[in-house]
């Protein structure tokens, strides 16, 4: 969710954090906008535990979309994290290639 949240704005990120902090319980909102900010700036997202204990989850951002899009990769700890640095790498790449097709999709239809 946060490689999601980081394609907002800023407005409509500290909007987003603040329904979520209504709904769950979240320590240190400052501290979340900040990893946001920092998820968005790498353009790719690292969590350990988030969905299933044991699991990790790889993610990178899909640019030009209608609305925010990632590919991501999704297993188990001790399988993931010896490739992370390959598999973070692949999956920006994907992203990359997927955002500028769309982008190229975008620009052939407003021709």
């Amino acid at each position: 969710a946060k490689i999601l949240l980081s394609q907002l704005s800023d407005r409509e990120l500290e909007m987003r954090v603040r329904n979520i902090t209504l709904t769950h319980k979240l320590e240190d909102v400052a501290k979340y906008i900040h990893e946001i900010k920092r998820i968005r700036k790498n353009q790719y997202a690292v969590s350990h535990d988030e969905g299933s204990a044991g699991a990790m989850c790889l993610s990178a951002a899909v640019k030009h979309y209608i609305s925010p899009a990632v590919v991501s990769i999704y297993g188990p700890k001790e399988r993931v994290k010896p490739h992370a640095r390959e598999y973070t790498a692949m999956l920006m790449q994907a992203a990359q290639a997927i955002s500028q097709r769309l982008s190229e999709t975008i620009k052939a239809k407003q021709s």
